[in-house]
């Protein structure tokens, strides 16, 4: 696959990025989903003016087809969910949340005193 990554310094494409898998421990069904748009917006411009110490990948507002979704150990889910979710077209931006606690039920998942980007998990300690 290809990332637009930042390493601190520069932008490039890197176009054999590894495929994302579920992180070790997770939960629920993971979505794999191939982007076909990406913004780039002012808080991506800042990162690649330099001095926010983010590494990582840029474009964090994506719409895209969902591929395949994935249990947490990576085996390829069939059946109804799969009937219901691939090559559905899905829209997202850089914060994850976990969709369980309290804040995110709330609808306050924007709030949450820590979170993650694209790519990784809800850090936060209340899941």
């Amino acid at each position: 696959m290809r990332a637009l990554w930042f390493d601190g310094s520069s932008a490039s494409l890197d176009r054999a990025a590894p495929e994302p898998q579920p992180p070790p421990g997770a939960a629920g069904l993971w979505a794999l989903i191939r982007p076909t748009r990406a913004a780039i917006s002012e808080q991506d411009l800042d990162v690649a003016r330099g001095g926010t110490g983010f590494v990582g990948p840029l474009g964090r507002e994506w719409v895209g087809v969902v591929e395949a979704l994935m249990a947490p150990d990576g085996a390829v889910v069939t059946g109804a969910e799969h009937k219901r979710w691939v090559g559905k077209r899905v829209v997202g931006g850089a914060m994850i949340a976990c969709g369980a606690c309290d804040l995110c039920r709330g609808g306050l998942r924007m709030r949450l005193p820590a979170h993650s980007r694209f790519g990784g998990v809800c850090l936060h300690t209340r899941c």
